[in-house]
């Protein structure tokens, strides 16, 4: 056959695998037959071994007991019933050939090579018959004994340590009475892992298995007589689900309030999620969603906390290593108790309130105060002053907001200040000779009149001054300088007296003193030099 220059191998087959179709285009027959790659390579490394160690230092026994084992997996068999011949050829000759295999133990084969096992140790006799009948119809018979001692293997043994098998799952296994075994190996089939085969040795293996899946151990445990046995493990390991709550943190202004709870859960593979809901580790729920009223004392003055936990479990009971957990504050708002100063009521010329919030004082608390006039102007603190420009209502409001909690309160009052037709104001003190004009002459502060008398006298009741005079507005407009006849009087105490009318035909009452309970129209007036 001669190298071609179009190969069927361009076409079809598999050169990575089989070498030869590099070259050649090669049609198989019964006969002959190339090698793959991965089986050169295999007889190179038996070659090898079988120069070097034989089966001394080498795993020929526990290789060929795994190939059984995955070749039995392959075709649903057990592995005792696999046994391994050369080729096709030698199958179909072993019944020809009439070769009888006597064990020793009762039972025999008719193979012409592969495997016996003895169920029990102890010393037996193997005997050969071959028998082959020649062209003339003879039978020849060959007959070869040899003794075996068959030695009891270690049984391989495993328990697992109890526990959840939750991901992340630790198997924890044991090899139990492996007394006198020359090695105690553990293979660790994880697929979730790099590697996904893991080898231990010894009596115990530890491995965490972070994903949920089906998995499986072997033991294999080897006596010094080369004996080996093997066991396996198959378990599975469960999801483990993981929650979020929301909201996680709510903070509310008041005492009373209505929350629905959502859990979003990643279940891991199982998705009947059982739900727990605590409000301060009382079972309050056990659905998505949970809703629940939360209340506290009407009137209180701190914050009330609630812990929200939730516990989400699948079918297995697995759950997550800690609860998730959440947090509902109510918190108080602020009441504010608006008093109001001299009253709610004044008349002119008094124009001027004193404001203040009766509610207990509270650092955290920030005072806002609108004063309800048209130049919208705001005062701070929990106690203020204001003075207005004009009569008319005023409606104030006053906004207390809570620094921490962001909760605020209001209260509102109206003050009115109401025109007066006419009024008098009366100074109690001059200085003729000070600098400032506004203090240097006497003269009452009036408007609306329309009748005015002011007299005013010594001490002895001597009449040193007197006018009626009134402007255009009704306001007093002569003074009295402190002079009696063109010259000014000594520092004294002297005394005045009004009578008044007012344009509207009231009459003025006089001027209110503090621990008096009724007007007076007369009163006293310091002269300072």
């Amino acid at each position: 056959m001669e190298p071609a220059s179009l190969k069927i191998s361009d076409l079809i087959g598999n050169a990575d695998r089989f070498p030869i179709l590099e070259r050649w285009d090669f049609f198989n027959h019964a006969g002959v037959s190339p090698l793959a790659g991965a089986a050169a390579d295999a007889m190179r490394l038996y070659a090898q071994q079988a120069e070097a160690d034989v089966y001394l230092g080498t795993n020929w026994y526990i290789d060929v007991e795994k190939l059984r084992i995955l070749a039995a997996g392959m075709i649903n068999a057990h592995r005792d019933e696999i046994a391994f011949i050369k080729n096709t050829s030698e199958g179909i000759s072993i019944v020809a050939m009439g070769i009888d295999w006597q064990w020793g133990d009762g039972s025999t084969s008719t193979f012409e090579s592969g495997q016996h096992v003895y169920a029990t140790p102890g010393n037996y006799n193997i005997t050969l018959v071959t028998q082959r009948t020649d062209v003339s119809g003879f039978v020849c018979t060959d007959t070869i004994v040899k003794s075996v001692e068959v030695i009891n293997k270690i049984p391989a043994q495993i328990t697992v340590a109890p526990g959840s098998n939750c991901a992340p799952y630790t198997l924890q296994a044991n090899a139990v009475n492996t007394t006198g075994a020359t090695l105690v190996e553990w293979i660790i089939y994880d697929s979730s892992a790099v590697p996904n085969e893991i080898h231990v040795t010894g009596v115990t293996a530890t491995h965490v298995f972070d994903k949920p899946g089906s998995y499986s151990i072997t033991l294999i445990v080897q006596s010094a007589a080369g004996c080996a046995d093997t066991a396996y493990h198959q378990f599975v390991v469960l999801g483990t689900p993981v929650s979020v709550l929301d909201p996680a943190l709510t903070n509310v202004c008041g005492n009373d309030t209505t929350i629905t709870f959502t859990a979003t859960t990643i279940s891991g593979g199982d998705d009947s999620i059982i739900y727990k809901w605590y409000v301060d580790n009382q079972l309050e729920g056990s659905s998505n969603f949970f809703t629940h009223q939360f209340t506290t004392t009407a009137g209180s003055t701190t914050p009330k906390e609630f812990n929200i936990r939730l516990e989400a479990q699948n079918g297995g009971g697995c759950g997550q290593a800690s609860s998730v957990t959440g947090k509902v504050i109510l918190n108080p708002i602020p009441d504010p108790d608006i008093q109001v100063s001299p009253a709610l009521v004044q008349q002119q010329p008094n124009y001027e309130f004193m404001f203040r919030d009766n509610a207990p004082s509270n650092p955290n608390m920030i005072y806002t105060w609108y004063m309800g006039d048209r130049s919208q102007q705001t005062r701070d603190g929990q106690q203020v002053t204001y003075q207005y420009g004009d009569t008319g209502t005023y409606k104030v409001k006053l906004v207390v907001k809570d620094y921490e909690s962001g909760c605020t309160g209001t209260d509102t009052v109206s003050v009115t200040i109401l025109y007066v037709p006419g009024y008098i104001q009366v100074p109690n003190a001059i200085c003729p000779g000070c600098s400032n004009q506004s203090v240097r002459y006497f003269l009452p502060l009036a408007k609306g009149l329309k009748k005015y008398r002011l007299t005013i006298y010594t001490t002895l009741g001597q009449k040193i001054f007197e006018t009626t005079s009134l402007d255009a507005d009704g306001s007093p407009n002569v003074p009295w300088d402190g002079t009696l006849n063109g010259k000014v009087l000594q520092q004294d105490v002297y005394s005045w007296q009004i009578e008044g009318q007012f344009r509207n035909g009231s009459e003025w009452k006089g001027m209110m003193y503090p621990g008096k309970n009724k007007p007076v129209k007369a009163g006293f007036i310091t002269v300072i030099k």
